[in-house]
């Protein structure tokens, strides 16, 4: 995940990015920022704690509201919950979100299967789609906290999902299973309207 929270340019930029990477073993998430010093390259954030979460994980992926929040969907045996967190666009900081983790239904024991995580551009809804399908989750400007729109997870008539991305305008969510991708519309409430689906001869999208 990426979040972006200066401005500058030319020989003498201060725009900053924060970059985040998540380690399944350790349970841990890391982060690195752009110009951060003055090599302008990107270097780990001096004193960047990693915040408390469960070990032996697996992730989603990462995805960055509005350069203000980062959510990420963690599953084991016993948990399978989205976590999220606020950003300190100084230091990189990650504090954790009211309420966080938050519950989606069909996502705990998932380990080795696929599940995914997209943001939608506006910063208004967070998707995460597993095996059972899509949760839609509202986000809360004031404090990043999510709320789930749909309490049984919308079918995405694929298999487990690789990978989701939504486009550009807010407008379209997409789901890859490797094989297929299934195609989706989203209104203003976030509600999901099926599009039908793509297939291709590519073995492993």
């Amino acid at each position: 995940g990426c979040s972006v929270p200066g401005t500058g340019g030319g020989g003498n930029n201060t725009q900053r990015a924060l970059v985040y990477f998540m380690d399944d073993d350790a349970g841990q998430i890391a982060a690195e920022g752009l110009n951060i010093n003055s090599a302008g390259t990107f270097a780990p954030v001096s004193n960047f704690v990693p915040p408390q979460m469960p070990a032996h994980v697996d992730d989603g992926g990462i995805v960055i509201v509005s350069q203000k929040y980062l959510y990420t969907p963690l599953s084991n045996a016993s948990t399978g919950s989205v976590y999220g967190f606020s950003i300190d666009a100084t230091t990189g900081a990650l504090s954790p979100l009211n309420g966080s983790p938050y519950a989606v239904a069909g996502l705990m024991n998932q380990i080795g299967v696929a599940f995914s995580i997209a943001a939608d551009p506006a910063g208004k809804f967070v998707f995460v789609a597993d095996a059972s399908g899509i949760t839609v989750l509202a986000v809360n400007s004031n404090d990043g906290s999510l709320t789930s729109i749909n309490p049984a997870a919308v079918s995405t008539g694929i298999g487990a999902p690789q990978q989701m991305s939504t486009d550009g305008l807010g407008k379209y969510l997409y789901v890859v299973d490797g094989l297929s991708i299934a195609q989706f519309s989203y209104d203003a409430s976030g509600n999901l309207t099926p599009l039908g689906l793509l297939s291709s001869s590519v073995t492993d999208m």
